[in-house]
């Protein structure tokens, strides 16, 4: 593939391009940096930022829930000094323990002295921008999102408003790419759940993922010493070559007390079903009703749709979260997808095989 120069930005430009707002529970500013200037309308991120001038933050949070509540002690008994919106992004300057539960609770982010976030409705996101590619193979490319966020467009200009807002992480396929009238580059992606639809997110948000990256994992080790072991009531994961440890993660399974319908099954299954990238899209009430594009890295087990996969929704892994589904980190679920078989080559969209013997073991408890 042949690039363009890499973009000239630093963290501290790209927040400085973006607008400030939150809403204040009490008089005072939260950090004790001013508002940054209005970004200009032609950007599509972020809406709500903080950062501190003092220093160059190179860990970030983003929102998930429509609002969070900041407190002056890592407690969820302390005062309530702010609250951000979703999509707020906000600094993380270290993780404490809770001061309640100590190890066994969830850690807090502290965003500045004395103000304290809940970890487990921040997603952890970087900033980094991504040379453009002109060169697409004909099978397209995969790509994920460097990002906090980016909004995608029914076509490639800011004049129109967003169909979707694709999250830090998530990947879809990038068919070509394409320039507006001012020459900015977009890569143009397709839609799996609309055939024939594409959008076009700014190419400087998005990063071709490299044949590398997609490769199968402990390639040597036969399929029948490969095997994996949830545990529901521990929500761990745990993957094993020839019975020894090779991978262990926290995972967020079904809310079965919240929905009997969301229970993740237990019994023995095999990954039969694999695809880096999915938009999942569920209208029934019983269901919860979600519209996700961009679910990244799935290794279905079951014809109902049970799989591991990425989420990006809920940094609150370790506990029953999920409609049934193993939801991972990112990253987690990307170890779980490239050492499972079926192998899916980095031209394949999928690869799925009907033999329900096939595929690596999954045990679930």
């Amino acid at each position: 593939m042949t690039h363009q120069k890499k973009p000239n930005l630093s963290r501290r430009e790209f927040l400085r391009l973006s607008t400030i707002g939150f809403i204040s529970a009490s008089s005072g500013p939260l950090l004790l940096s001013s508002a940054i200037k209005n970004f200009s309308s032609n950007s599509s991120f972020p809406q709500e930022l903080i950062f501190d001038q003092e220093g160059d933050i190179k860990k970030y949070g983003r929102v998930m829930d429509k609002l969070i509540h900041v407190h002056s002690k890592p407690s969820f008994d302390s005062p309530q000094i702010h609250t951000f919106k979703q999509d707020s992004i906000l600094p993380v300057r270290k993780t404490v323990l809770d001061m309640d539960l100590g190890k066994a609770g969830k850690p807090w982010i502290e965003i500045k002295k004395d103000a304290f976030l809940h970890s487990s409705l921040l997603q952890p996101v970087s900033i980094n921008f991504n040379p453009v590619s002109k060169d697409i193979s004909k099978w397209g490319v995969l790509a994920e999102v460097t990002v906090p966020y980016t909004n995608a467009y029914p076509t490639a200009t800011f004049n129109s408003s967003p169909s979707y807002r694709c999250y830090f992480k998530t990947t879809y396929w990038v068919k070509r790419t394409v320039f507006d009238q001012k020459d900015r580059a977009w890569y143009e992606i397709k839609d799996d759940k609309d055939v024939g639809n594409y959008y076009y997110v700014p190419a400087q948000h998005l990063r071709l993922i490299p044949y590398s990256e997609l490769s199968l994992l402990s390639p040597k080790v036969p399929i029948e010493e490969k095997r994996i072991k949830v545990d529901l009531s521990n929500q761990t994961v745990t993957a094993y070559e020839y019975d020894k440890t090779v991978f262990t993660a926290i995972v967020s399974t079904g809310d079965a007390e919240k929905n009997i319908f969301y229970t993740t099954p237990t019994g023995e299954f095999n990954t039969f079903y694999k695809r880096p990238s999915q938009h999942l899209l569920a209208s029934n009430i019983l269901f919860g009703g979600y519209d996700l594009p961009g679910v990244p890295w799935l290794s279905y087990i079951t014809n109902l749709g049970i799989a591991f996969h990425g989420a990006f929704w809920h940094n609150d892994f370790g506990t029953p979260r999920s409609h049934g589904c193993i939801n991972l980190s990112p990253d987690d679920a990307k170890w779980i997808y490239r050492w499972t078989t079926p192998y899916v080559t980095p031209q394949e969209q999928l690869s799925y095989n009907d033999d329900p013997n096939y595929g690596t073991q999954v045990e679930i408890i």
